[in-house]
């Protein structure tokens, strides 16, 4: 998925498909995310087969990134010219001279500084200037093509179809084969993270390579063309299939009751605020996933950019970070960890308001380590080693579903109204402002809740001690 994945903001860009609407789709697809990856996870533990459903979402999911590559551009309807005659009378000449500026876009150009009682108003459309010829002026507009409602297109729909399958098949292919991953590792789950850093050697190789030869296939002065990006894809996706034929998944675990058992572990204060933090991380997080390219090429930024970028995030960045992760996790503890992402998105999207230079993102994508590497590990490992047996795999699609659904579906939408009413400088500025004030916000309730196990657990020991004394009527040990 890496030659197509990380390029669907550009791709949709180069069908004419605007901020907004691109935003809107991805709204959508998060929605499904957190309905398919519980729903995919529940049938996985119930039939305990996650070999074949693995199979079929894949299949499903290259399917349709493979069909986005034959949808045509949206087709422009260029500007037909228009001229008119106005008659303008006024006592002095020199009352002509004052029409000097053509503000495109308002609805009408009046004369500001006039000296006598001479005023006219000229109605005039986007990209126009205003030249004089000795007393006659003449407001001339560049014949630019407009775009149609694109919610009218068929493109647009077609587009929203496939990206929402897709991007759902994708996200739940993610979640169960991360499920698969911990079975294997199961007794040293620290171990995961050096399995999962295979999956981010090759996201960053892949896609690194798709934005070279993205480039490589466009002509001079041509839209970018995304075809090599999807050729990749469906070779890898070939030959992926070929071997799940061959590998062996198992879930040995089963549970009489998942639902009752998951909601347990739900009942738990640490647990609903762990989710809540992942269900932010996702929203920020989705605003670099859906935005970032596009902030990117506003800045300048070729499609090899794109790719080097994507580089530096899974060579340089998550790579180290994966191989690590069960250090970390072991000593600062899954709740620090999702802290520590909290502080590197602050860092991350600060940098990011300040960018002139696009090539300067490449030194700031090494803050994907703490932001998604190390988050990533600490959100899947808490919900293995937390869920009763049998329930790993809905206990996953569960935050998953808050991070890759709800999370996402926020971060996209809020980011589409940002771009398109702030700009991405600022949208970035406010992520940053979120993510700061979510460290200490997390901090004090980590704190709050140390404190309120530590009182019950004394409280309960309390009750124990004399309860045991008053059963045995002795009087308690001396120490």
């Amino acid at each position: 998925m890496a030659g197509v994945s990380p390029f669907m903001p550009v791709i949709a860009k180069g069908l004419g498909i605007n901020a907004a609407a691109f935003g809107l789709v991805y709204t959508v697809i998060p929605f499904c995310v957190f309905l398919s990856k519980p729903f995919f996870g529940y049938l996985t533990d119930y039939f305990q087969n996650i070999k074949a459903i693995v199979f079929l979402l894949v299949f499903f999911t290259a399917s349709s990134f493979v069909s986005i590559l034959i949808i045509p551009q949206v087709a422009t309807t260029p500007s037909d010219p228009l001229s008119t005659d106005y008659n303008l009378s006024c006592s002095e000449e020199e009352a002509l001279s004052r029409y000097k500026e053509c503000y495109g876009g308002n609805d009408f150009l009046k004369t500001q500084s006039c000296p006598f009682n001479a005023s006219s108003r000229v109605t005039v459309s986007d990209n126009c200037t205003v030249t004089k010829l000795n007393n006659i002026e003449s407001c001339l507009c560049d014949e630019s093509p407009s775009l149609p409602n694109i919610y009218s297109t068929y493109q647009f729909w077609v587009f929203s179809v496939l990206a929402v399958v897709s991007g759902t098949g994708s996200a739940t292919v993610y979640c169960l084969t991360d499920t698969a991953c911990y079975e294997v590792v199961k007794d040293h789950p620290g171990l995961y993270g050096r399995q999962r850093v295979w999956a981010t050697i090759s996201w960053g190789v892949i896609t690194s390579l798709a934005g070279f030869l993205n480039d490589l296939a466009t002509p001079p002065n041509a839209e970018t063309n995304y075809s090599p990006g999807f050729y990749i894809m469906l070779t890898l996706v070939i030959i992926d299939l070929l071997l799940l034929l061959k590998i062996q998944l198992a879930k040995p675990e089963f549970s009489l009751s998942i639902c009752r058992d998951v909601g347990k572990i739900f009942a738990s204060p640490e647990t609903v605020i762990f989710a809540i933090g992942v269900y932010i991380v996702g929203a920020l997080t989705s605003l670099i996933w859906s935005y970032e390219f596009w902030y990117l090429e506003d800045l300048g930024a070729s499609s090899t950019l794109l790719g080097l970028a994507v580089g530096v995030q899974c060579l340089v960045a998550e790579i180290p970070m994966f191989f690590f992760s069960g250090w970390f996790i072991k000593h600062l503890g899954y709740f620090y960890c999702l802290i520590a992402s909290f502080a590197a998105f602050t860092v991350r999207f600060l940098l990011y308001s300040f960018l002139k230079n696009p090539w300067l993102v490449l030194p700031v994508e090494v803050t994907q380590g703490f932001s998604y590497a190390l988050f990533y590990a600490s959100m899947t490992g808490y919900a293995s080693t937390h869920a009763p047996p049998g329930t790993e795999a809905t206990m996953m699609g569960i935050l998953g579903g808050l991070f890759e659904g709800l999370g996402v579906a926020t971060g996209s939408f809020l980011g589409g109204i940002g771009f398109n009413k702030l700009g991405g400088r600022h949208t970035f500025l406010a992520a940053a402002v979120v993510s700061f004030v979510c460290v200490p916000v997390l901090l004090t309730a980590r704190f709050l809740l140390r404190k309120c196990t530590v009182s019950s657990t004394e409280d309960e020991k309390r009750s124990i001690d004399a309860t045991t004394q008053k059963r045995y009527d002795v009087e308690p040990p001396h120490t």
